[in-house]
């Protein structure tokens, strides 16, 4: 399954679809996260949220997670934008993040009502030209990284002239796995979260976080850390730490670590090492290398279990179904509003 906790924490949003997989001449490419600035906004409001998190029967985290879905994605088409790229680029994002649409009951709609080509924003822009807004310069953070969900257009994290979906360097060359990239980057757009942070049955134990014991810190002339002279590896904490990454151990585990299990926030199944929202890790990752059970090959297309999850947190509209999500999410808000501090989250004011 997709981890299945469907926007549970908002900390964690990374995004590269096939990390590691894409080494060239020994050198390990980015490992996307969210821009700092915006994780900061996040972190402030998750922090405003965290002071009402005893008061009410709701856990925070579950209203985030109850608010990430789409609300009318069932009866209003999620709208796309672009800066760069051109037609044929935008047409082929377009047809690959249909198959997300055949899985659930939502549409994106790429194409400005006005002009009849595909919808455009920029950089100059006071207001939000659309719900998830594709760049592909990497201004705000290289690589591939997408906002979760609502958070896409949320003003008080993110601004109109920023980029939400990040697609760096698809107008130079498309990699060769680009579908699968744009497939995981359109997935998280819709809410989801890596699933090798599954909260149950994740890859927390089977990652060989630390360095092997002795291991001498060595680095080859790119900056990164490799083995030493005795064959000893580093860990991953200290893989990151260096180039091109230079990770701090939170925000390593932000990334990398299972998210918290709490029955009354999240919803998630088995893990799945078929779904398009695993990353590929090499085997040096983990302990029992390509024995260890969240080690796989890269997963290029959307899972059988990726789709039954869309297709539950996007039912039809007008069904029963989603009367009761819609119902879930009032009742979590009603709630929380007479929680102390609440107001700080529900009217926290849009960024400058």
């Amino acid at each position: 399954m997709f981890t299945r906790s469907l926007c549970g924490l908002m900390l964690v949003v990374v995004v590269a679809s096939t990390l590691f997989a894409q080494e060239i001449a020994g050198r390990l490419p980015t490992v996307e996260s969210l821009p700092d600035r915006v994780q900061a906004r996040i972190e402030v409001r998750t922090r405003a949220a965290g002071n009402a998190h005893n008061a009410g029967r709701f856990g925070m985290q579950y209203f985030m997670f109850i608010t990430k879905r789409w609300p009318n994605a069932a009866s209003t088409p999620i709208t796309v934008a672009f800066l760069g790229g051109d037609r044929q680029l935008r047409q082929r994002i377009q047809d690959t993040v249909t198959e997300w649409s055949q899985a659930g009951t939502l549409r994106f709609d790429f194409i400005d009502p006005a002009s009849h080509t595909f919808r455009e924003w920029s950089r100059s822009d006071t207001s939000f030209k659309a719900n998830i807004r594709v760049a592909f310069d990497g201004s705000e953070e290289a690589g591939y990284w997408s906002m979760i969900g609502v958070d896409s257009s949320d003003p008080t994290i993110i601004k109109p002239g920023e980029a939400s979906l990040m697609l760096q360097g698809f107008t130079t060359l498309l990699p060769q796995d680009w579908q699968a990239t744009v497939r995981h980057e359109f997935g998280h757009a819709l809410g989801l979260l890596h699933e090798h942070q599954i909260p149950v049955g994740g890859c927390d134990q089977d990652f060989r976080w630390e360095d092997d014991t002795g291991y001498v810190p060595t680095q080859d002339s790119y900056g990164q850390y490799i083995t030493d002279a005795q064959g000893r590896r580093p860990g991953i904490y200290t893989l990151l730490a260096g180039a091109p990454n230079f990770w701090q151990k939170d925000k390593v585990n932000s990334n990398m670590r299972q998210l918290a299990t709490d029955s009354h926030n999240k919803d998630f199944g088995a893990f799945d090492a078929k779904s398009i929202m695993k990353y590929y890790f090499d085997p040096s990752f983990f302990r029992d290398g390509t024995a260890a059970h969240c080690y796989s090959d890269e997963n290029l297309t959307i899972s059988d279990e990726d789709k039954q999850g869309i297709a539950k947190w996007y039912p039809p509209f007008g069904s029963q179904e989603l009367s009761n999500l819609l119902k879930l999410q009032q009742d979590t808000m009603r709630q929380l509003a007479p929680v102390h501090n609440m107001q700080q989250v529900q009217t926290l004011q849009s960024i400058k």
